[in-house]
């Protein structure tokens, strides 16, 4: 069994034969206890655990990368949007697992670049930080984060009025994010980021032997969502690059849309697809 479950005292698991799976024709093994009679599979330590229609997992992982809205996906696959919804919210979770454990091997990064990603929950007056770190030399998405933050210049006033104080855990998310990474970088790890005031404050407490190189934020320019620079040449390219790819591959943070995230969990979700995605396509072209 690939995982121990406990049963009667006394009872040990023995092989009880295979059933094929109507989802995927895959063949599952059984096990039965020998003391009480009980059964159970490798089915069952499974995310997809009773979940029919196994088969679109994979087309959803890479239509949600994909520039593709929950209703379009659910459109083109045959299936209910609280469907996509659902499978969303599972692979979501496994794929930033899967990005974490990936972090540790790569041990060699020297220099990661970091900078944070703004939209918003439904309304504009509900904003969302989105801080995200990258490899310099790779493009490697090496961790993410959802924040709340209040929102801010013309359109504050209105926000409190409709939304009264919205909580603020844009430099909690931050911190999240950096204690994270502490766990796998290199303690003497380069770190490029903008001139926001609070970024040196939180890397200073995780990582208080990393080299951090802050520059002033340069004009965008219109191409690249926003997100590329109007410049010959911009020290954070390997991020912004990153960030403009994401906004243009998952639908909700593309500018001037009318898909908006309405869950802040489910964005976190499409991140950790999305981040997946690129970081699988880069690593077929150049394997670390």
């Amino acid at each position: 069994m690939n995982k121990k479950v406990k049963c009667c005292e006394g009872g040990k698991w023995h092989r009880f034969g295979t059933f094929v799976r109507p989802s995927d024709g895959k063949k599952v093994q059984r096990y039965r206890c020998s003391a009480c009679g009980r059964t159970v599979s490798d089915a069952q330590f499974s995310i997809h655990y009773r979940k029919q229609l196994r088969t679109i997992n994979s087309q959803i992982f890479k239509l949600a990368a994909s520039s593709t809205s929950i209703r379009r996906m659910a459109i083109l696959l045959g299936v209910h949007r609280e469907t996509i919804s659902q499978r969303i919210d599972i692979i979501g979770p496994k794929c930033k697992k899967k990005i974490q454990t990936l972090n540790q091997k790569y041990t060699a990064i020297s220099a990661i670049q970091m900078d944070e990603l703004h939209t918003f929950e439904h309304t504009k007056l509900k904003p969302l930080s989105v801080p995200v770190t990258v490899c310099k030399t790779t493009r490697l998405i090496l961790g993410f984060g959802v924040g709340h933050m209040p929102a801010s210049g013309k359109l504050a006033k209105k926000a409190r009025e409709k939304y009264k104080n919205r909580p603020n855990t844009r430099k909690a998310t931050l911190q999240q994010l950096f204690k994270q990474l502490a766990r796998t970088l290199p303690p003497a790890v380069h770190i490029d980021t903008d001139a926001c005031t609070y970024y040196k404050r939180v890397i200073r407490r995780h990582l208080p032997q990393a080299t951090l190189r802050q520059t002033k934020g340069l004009k965008s320019c219109t191409v690249g969502q926003g997100e590329l620079k109007a410049s010959s040449w911009d020290s954070l390219f390997s991020i912004n690059h990153t960030l403009a790819c994401l906004r243009d591959n998952i639908k909700c943070l593309a500018r001037r849309t009318w898909c908006t995230i309405k869950r802040p969990d489910r964005l976190d979700s499409l991140l950790a697809i999305a981040s997946q995605f690129h970081n699988e396509k880069i690593l077929e072209k150049t394997p670390i």
